[in-house]
């Protein structure tokens, strides 16, 4: 059945640039007719497709009059939704890439939520999602955005973190705001909508931040990668680069912008081209590495103190030129590497570093490794059965001591101990099977915070033979904390947190929210 024309003006345009997605695009279309309202339209622009993309585009527009589909030759994705911008004719603007799909119903609530608000730019999250199975991941810095659970209206830029979520595809945009600031994808590079976004994030006003999924955001595995997947390659980083250069010299940013953008796009591009570096073509790779190398030696180094430990490393590496170390920490194959322990902390001392970074070189969180086995969540208890890994084949005498405990994120100098646990091992064995119950800790817990992170620290209480590192005496070794890595996992790229509302004790979050919920929560997100 068709849907019914339409002589108003829609309230929503959907713009669809479609290139070769046969396998995907049948999955974003059902979603785009599983709208509950008739009340938009959707423009599906065909890219010089070489498979059935567009044959199959025909097909949903001969059975829904509100689709519309136009063909051109191959332009490239920031031509292609700049045409679609221009053939709107909605109160309101959307992306939607022909791979991924969006929620039923989806644009309803967001011209809701666009109406009520007035806002120029309408957010929402965006979820990562696999091919095959379905398992849903959080994408690299969003959780600071979405920290509130309701609805709220706020300006960009007093929140210039937000330059973070830089996909264009989980918001709505006042197409009259999107042409008074003339705001357009940059043609013939990838990583365009980097630049519409920062642009827009920078001229908006009013900006909606709405905390439920609105986009569904796919990991290829059939046919070719998406662009966000194919960072291997001389093109690809010169597209970043030339994008970054682009911002910085066209948009005059707001001065609450610019150091986070600072940061953002040198954090991006470590994180995304400086890793495993042998995907990269061999005919490329010395001016792969030269081209990353002459750029970041731009960044201010100042900006080492927001990264990551495996951030710090990669920025060290790539511009010492080191990628060979860059390999070892990645696999760790640390067995041939100088390491000295100083202050509690396992350094790399790699000759050919400089000693300015030397301090930024610790290992120490690579002794240990954690997986959640299985979790059972009760309204006022949570029983955790998991496994540590540790390092020990370094260490000849295995005799050690593992503390669990809750940090307040909030107040760090706040913790609860959970429990201290002596282990000795016997050679070669390497995992440490453990149960906690947080029954009593939940109960007796009475202090406020946003956030508890469950943590470990590892204890080796005797460390006085054969330690199989370079450069270590032993009698430095003695009684010392080592911090090990946070037990739960949100997804690749981050930690899952236990999260506490403010002025609320976790037993009352708990009592409020039931166990289903946190059982739903921790399920959809914990890599096992």
């Amino acid at each position: 059945m068709k849907v019914k024309e339409f002589a108003m003006i829609p309230k929503i345009s959907i713009i669809v640039p479609v290139y070769n997605v046969e396998q995907y695009i049948s999955d974003c279309l059902e979603s785009i007719v599983s709208q509950n309202t008739n009340e938009i339209e959707a423009l599906l622009i065909d890219d010089g497709s070489t498979d059935n993309s567009l044959a199959i585009c025909r097909e949903y527009a001969a059975k829904f009059e509100n689709i519309k589909v136009f063909h051109q030759e191959n332009k490239g994705l920031g031509y292609t939704r700049n045409r679609g911008v221009d053939l709107a004719r909605g109160e309101y603007l959307a992306f939607l890439d022909s791979d991924d799909y969006v929620p039923s119903d989806i644009y309803h609530k967001l011209y809701l939520v666009a109406k009520k608000t007035n806002a120029d730019i309408i957010l929402g999250k965006a979820m990562r999602f696999d091919s095959t199975s379905r398992k849903l991941y959080t994408p690299y810095a969003t959780d600071r955005v979405f920290e509130k659970e309701e609805l709220f209206v706020v300006s960009p830029s007093t929140i210039p973190y937000v330059i973070h979520n830089g996909i264009v595809a989980n918001k709505l945009y006042k197409r009259k705001f999107v042409q008074d600031n003339n705001l357009r994808f940059l043609e013939g590079v990838h990583y365009e909508d980097t630049y519409f976004s920062l642009a827009a994030y920078n001229a908006a006003n009013r900006m909606a931040i709405l905390p439920v999924v609105t986009y569904f955001w796919r990991m290829r595995e059939l046919g070719d990668l998406s662009i966000s997947q194919q960072v291997y390659s001389l093109k690809n980083l010169r597209d970043r680069i030339y994008v970054n250069n682009t911002c910085d010299s066209e948009i005059n940013l707001k001065k609450e912008f610019t150091e986070e953008w600072t940061f953002f796009k040198y954090n991006n591009l470590i994180n995304s081209f400086v890793t495993d570096i042998t995907k990269v073509n061999t005919d490329e790779i010395e001016k792969y590495k030269e081209l990353i190398h002459l750029y970041l030696s731009s960044m201010p180094e100042t900006l080492l103190e927001r990264m990551s430990l495996q951030s710090q490393k990669k920025y060290i590496f790539a511009v010492e030129k080191r990628y060979d170390l860059l390999k070892a920490i990645e696999t760790k194959a640390y067995e041939n590497l100088s390491v000295k322990y100083r202050n509690g902390r396992f350094l790399l001392v790699e000759p050919g570093i400089s000693n300015k970074y030397r301090g930024l070189l610790d290992l120490s969180h690579d002794f240990v490794n954690s997986t959640i086995n299985n979790m059972k969540i009760y309204k006022q208890s949570i029983k955790i059965d998991l496994t540590v890994y540790l390092r020990n084949e370094w260490i000849a005498n295995k005799n050690v001591e593992i503390t669990f405990f809750l940090k307040n994120k909030t107040t760090p100098s706040l913790e609860i101990l959970l429990s201290v646990n002596k282990y000795d091992f016997h050679n070669n064995y390497r995992t440490i099977l453990c149960k906690l119950n947080l029954d009593k800790v939940i109960k007796n817990m009475k202090v406020p915070g946003e956030k508890w992170e469950l943590g470990l620290r590892v204890k080796y209480r005797d460390l006085s033979q054969d330690v199989m590192l370079k450069k270590i005496k032993s009698n430095d070794l003695l009684i010392k904390n080592l911090l090990g890595t946070i037990v739960f996992r949100s997804n690749k790229n981050g930690n899952f947190y236990l999260h506490i509302k403010r002025d609320m004790n976790f037993i009352d979050l708990i009592k409020r929210k039931g166990g289903d919920y946190w059982r739903k929560i921790i399920s959809s997100r914990l890599i096992k």
